[in-house]
């Protein structure tokens, strides 16, 4: 073949989609018994949803842009109910202010006056008011702790990049987290500046995403089958021990015997990415890549088809992101028919689709994680009248990079060795997670 592409996640796809763009012939080695990676349907009482990806983000064009291309325009859906909640305990639940990553775009907005003491709004103006210094090597929470204090850091900011990232603002990396918002706060001199030229003109979070009418999944059935039609072949169950180089030639060694190609994508995981480039040889004296630990988290969800007549008025509206000392074990939830009206369409009357996200900082709980929900379900959307007919847990493991310090010195690494090699890199470690990110990644590398 022309090229190998390991990994048939959505950077795989995405790759194998540029390659036949260049006429190349193209094969896909896959470890796992199907394509999507983390875009992968789940079937709960007789539903098929999403069990990993859910939305994207409609804040720029590029994943658009692959919609239109794929002819998935009137497939395009906006949440009934953009209104997740932050719970910090029993009796603290807030909405998310209208900003970045829960950093306010005004610290006049007086939703922040039932969130941040009196003392901590006025440290977070005159902090907000200094000049902008050396923001090199600063983690997420560094810096808004820096610019705004410690409340902002822990009511607001840890809650959202947990339920996002997987990861706390704590080890987070701010020039790889929100790169975007350094250069603005660079410009502007304030954080909540900086944050309201990027919001400008956008909703509160929450809205600023879609989805597909009958799941994200249908994404990567169309564009497996598109690919499909395109000659591109798919190897499911075939995971890569090895990459060699033969004069010039690469030979891939999996469990289904050897694949040989002119040029090779990796697009996985930062961890198979280091393990593969660890077993070639470095002529020049590169330090090898045997020893490096990985920069990925651990993620599961546990989803529940509950009947309820209490939930029918959507107590927490699209869900809620949860902070470590709220008493309850997950890191987020979303109720996932009410954010979602074509979920709610099927389901009978008074039942409710719930989702509950466990890894907090990529630590996932001890124990069964479906008893654990069964309690965690009552305590954070309190109630009382709930009956929970099927569960289903969905393990995610090393499935969120987890952007640190340490992590962005093992990319540049990574991208050294690559580059010498003529290997190409892709996946969420180079674009960052999510799926706008990695779909502008790839029209970035299109060739003109």
């Amino acid at each position: 073949m022309d090229r190998v592409v390991v990994g048939a996640g959505i950077s795989g796809l995405l790759a194998a989609l540029r390659a036949t763009s260049r006429g190349e012939t193209v094969v896909v080695l896959e470890k796992e018994s199907r394509a999507g990676g983390l875009i992968a349907p789940i079937t709960i009482g007789g539903i098929d949803i999403d069990a990993g990806a859910e939305a994207f983000s409609n804040t720029g064009e590029s994943f658009l842009q692959l919609l239109n291309e794929l002819g998935l325009n009137d497939h395009i859906v906006s949440p009934q109910r953009s209104d997740a909640r932050i719970v910090a305990s029993p009796t603290l639940r807030y909405p998310i202010p209208h900003g970045v990553l829960g950093i306010p775009s005004s610290l006049d907005d007086p939703e922040l006056a039932s969130i941040i003491s009196t003392q901590g709004l006025e440290a977070a103006r005159h902090l907000d008011a200094q000049p902008v210094g050396d923001l090199e090597g600063m983690t997420v929470a560094e810096l808004v702790e820096s610019r705004l204090g410690s409340e902002f850091v822990d009511k607001l900011v840890d809650p959202l990049l947990s339920g996002v990232h997987g990861s706390s603002a704590h080890t987070l990396s701010a020039e790889s987290t929100i790169p975007a918002l350094l250069r603005a706060m660079r410009e502007t001199g304030s954080l909540c500046s900086a944050a309201q030229q990027i919001r400008a003109a956008q909703p509160r979070p929450g809205a600023a995403v879609a989805s597909l009418a009958g799941g994200m999944f249908t994404l990567v059935a169309e564009l497996y089958r598109y690919l499909e039609s395109k000659q591109v072949l798919f190897s499911f169950n075939n995971e890569v021990a090895s990459a060699q180089q033969e004069n010039d030639q690469w030979r891939l060694v999996t469990n289904d015997g050897s694949f040989f190609s002119t040029h090779l994508t990796i697009a996985t995981g930062i961890s198979t990415a280091a393990h593969l480039l660890s077993r070639l040889d470095s002529s020049d004296g590169d330090p090898q890549l045997e020893s490096l630990e990985s920069h990925s988290v651990d993620v599961a969800l546990v989803l529940l088809l509950v009947e309820s007549t209490q939930l029918d008025s959507f107590p927490l509206g699209s869900g809620a992101l949860i902070t470590q000392h709220s008493g309850v074990t997950a890191k987020a939830s979303t109720h996932v028919n009410a954010k979602w009206a074509w979920v709610n369409s099927v389901l009978p009357e008074h039942h409710h689709l719930i989702r509950l996200s466990y890894g907090r900082d990529g630590a996932l709980p001890e124990g069964d994680l479906i008893a654990l929900a069964h309690k965690d379900l009552p305590r954070l959307y309190q109630i009382e009248d709930v009956a929970i007919h099927s569960a289903v847990v969905q393990h995610w493991p090393g499935s969120l990079y987890q952007a640190s310090t340490a992590a962005t010195e093992q990319q540049a690494q990574l991208l050294h060795i690559a580059q010498k090699l003529g290997i190409e890199l892709c996946g969420s470690y180079i674009s960052g997670n999510g799926l706008l990110g990695i779909t502008r990644d790839h029209y970035q590398r299109m060739t003109p």
